[in-house]
């Protein structure tokens, strides 16, 4: 029975008891003072000033004609001083730093508060689908729909026309990307990024089902209200979240980091609910598989035709991902003997192997590295960086060179990048200084345990920054193919400013280099492009991506004898 034409209505209200549950912190609102005209016009124009000194694809932005700084500046400033309270303000510079589409340079409101219910959606072939749902927070009866359910309008508005809405607030290197992230806030909005949602989530959802003779769907359409789960504190409330929660990025973040959280965090779901960063697979393990080990990881292998094709997960390259003190010596090596396993059994007992690299975070310069090493045989030109010639990168790169041990080679390879910097500045004929590694090394070598078969690697639009690096590398090493979609293009190291702007505290995170593929190729806005192109579909979500298992690992045994 064709039933699209009827469309239900499902009233829905999550409990108090299930807002407890969830961790509800509604804090009474206070409103603080407006700015004036003249107090939002100064933090603007000192974005500008930080921008024009400390942003380092500035003149490749330009050049490449990815954005108009005059116009954008001019068009900005004018709806600054239209805007009629600080949130419309505070917006419209979120909305401002994202037009220069570039994933790791953003800005948000000192604030902790979000709109969320436990379940997530993602865009798949044009339509934004159910993905996840937490039964136990939201059971069936409250909510009944299921994964592959499709998301036809939210708030009134096509589902189309809430991408292209919510599109403005995300920066990030392409537009494929801009808009799966987009996707993803249908269940999550954190207003460090984005406005305050209505108080009730109206959606209407088609039921998945079989599409009729002509292919269409023919699903029913049904009507759900939800009320969000508030947790957090405003900006505008005396409760607002202190900058001492918010440490200054330590040293080797400054001058090592390739990663994608800040966006996963602020856009989509959180990391913990969620495929991103997450080393547990998506995809169905076969049943004759043999586990080599499923954490912190997953890695098997599995029979062919052609012999064992193994599948290994590399979801970032923060090996201190979860730890409040971050990345440490030890549990880097860790983490990378814990790689060195893996990797052994599968050169002992594979013809080949895919690396699932979807939704990668990213993560360390020298973790990207050492995991390339583990599939080479030998040295390798790592990763080259054009710095920001300027006194600021001059002065962090000093006082952070000046922890390395004099007459070692860490030593001598951060002298380099420091004398490569302080002429660039000197000179004042270039923005951005010549082509170097991070740290100076000329090559980097191969690890003592390695793989030396076939590789293919799993690439998405939300794999980003180190995820855009080490398959980009990989590619230009001629040590593997890639498949599945272009990733973000978020191509260069990261810095937060410890200060907010001065009237309206807003916090930024902006690049401050240029890395480039081995042809020379800035992976900015370019990101790592497939050699073999594959976009999951409705069957891959309702179905443990077995179609897209069956694609990839076809593709592989193309590449064998």
């Amino acid at each position: 029975m064709h039933r699209a034409s009827s469309i239900p209505s499902v009233k829905l209200s999550l409990t108090l008891a299930l807002k407890a549950l969830a961790g509800l912190a509604l804090a009474t609102e206070v409103h603080a003072r407006e700015l004036s005209k003249d107090e939002k016009l100064s933090d603007f124009i000192h974005l500008k000033a930080i921008i024009q000194n400390g942003y380092g694809p500035l003149e490749y932005k330009t050049s490449a004609k990815i954005v108009d700084v005059a116009a954008l500046n001019q068009k900005t400033e004018a709806e600054i001083l239209a805007t009629k309270n600080n949130h419309e303000f505070y917006y419209k510079m979120v909305e401002y730093v994202a037009a220069y589409k570039d994933g790791h340079f953003g800005i948000e409101l000192p604030v902790s508060k979000r709109y969320s219910l436990p379940i997530l959606t993602d865009l798949v072939n044009g339509q934004v689908l159910i993905t996840k749902i937490d039964t136990l927070l939201v059971p069936p009866e409250m909510f009944p729909f299921s994964v592959g359910d499709e998301i036809i309008e939210v708030d009134d508005i096509p589902i189309l026309e809430f991408l292209k809405e919510r599109s403005r607030y995300i920066g990030t290197g392409n537009e494929r990307s801009r808009k799966r992230f987009a996707s993803w806030s249908v269940f999550s909005r954190r207003m460090a990024r984005m406005p305050k949602p209505n108080e009730t989530l109206q959606l209407k959802i088609r039921r998945h089902s079989d599409s009729d003779q002509a292919g269409n769907d023919i699903g029913a359409i049904e009507s759900v209200t939800l009320d969000w789960i508030v947790t957090g504190t405003d900006v505008e409330s005396p409760q607002f979240t202190p900058f001492s929660q918010f440490p200054r990025l330590t040293r080797h973040t400054n001058f090592d980091r390739l990663d994608n959280l800040d966006l996963l965090d602020n856009l989509g779901p959180q990391a913990d609910s969620a495929f991103a960063c997450s080393g547990q697979t998506r995809i169905a393990i076969p049943a004759d598989a043999i586990i080599i080990m499923q954490e912190p990881v997953t890695a098997y292998y599995y029979p062919t035709a052609k012999g064992n094709v193994g599948y290994l997960r590399l979801p970032h390259y923060s090996p201190g991902m979860g730890n409040p003190d971050g990345m440490t010596l030890e549990g880097t090596l860790t983490w990378v003997a814990q790689y060195e396993y893996a990797i052994q059994e599968l050169e002992q007992n594979t013809v080949g192997l895919v690396i699932d690299q979807d939704h990668n975070c990213g993560g360390s310069v020298w973790v990207v590295n050492k995991m390339i090493s583990l599939f080479m045989d030998r040295p390798f030109v790592p990763s080259k960086f054009a710095l920001l010639g300027n006194k600021e990168t001059y002065v962090d790169w000093q006082e952070g060179f000046a922890e390395a041990p004099p007459n070692t080679l860490e030593w001598r390879d951060g002298q380099r990048v420091l004398d490569l910097i302080q002429q660039t500045w000197l000179e004042g004929v270039s923005r951005l200084t010549p082509l170097i590694s991070i740290s100076g090394e000329a090559e980097f070598f191969p690890n003592f345990i390695r793989y030396t078969k076939p590789v293919v690697i799993l690439i998405d639009e939300v794999a980003g920054s180190g995820g855009d690096m080490f398959p980009a590398m990989m590619k230009g090493l001629g040590r593997a193919k890639l498949f599945g979609q272009q990733t973000s293009g978020l191509g260069g190291h990261v810095q937060s400013y410890p200060v907010g702007l001065p009237y309206s505290q807003l916090r930024l995170r902006m690049t401050k280099s240029l890395f480039h593929h081995p042809d020379g190729q800035p992976i900015e806005n370019n990101g790592a492009m497939p050699d073999r192109f594959y976009s999951p579909t409705r069957q891959d979500v309702i179905g443990e991506f077995k179609d897209y298992q069956k694609a990839y690992t076809d593709y592989l045994l193309e590449q064998l004898p």
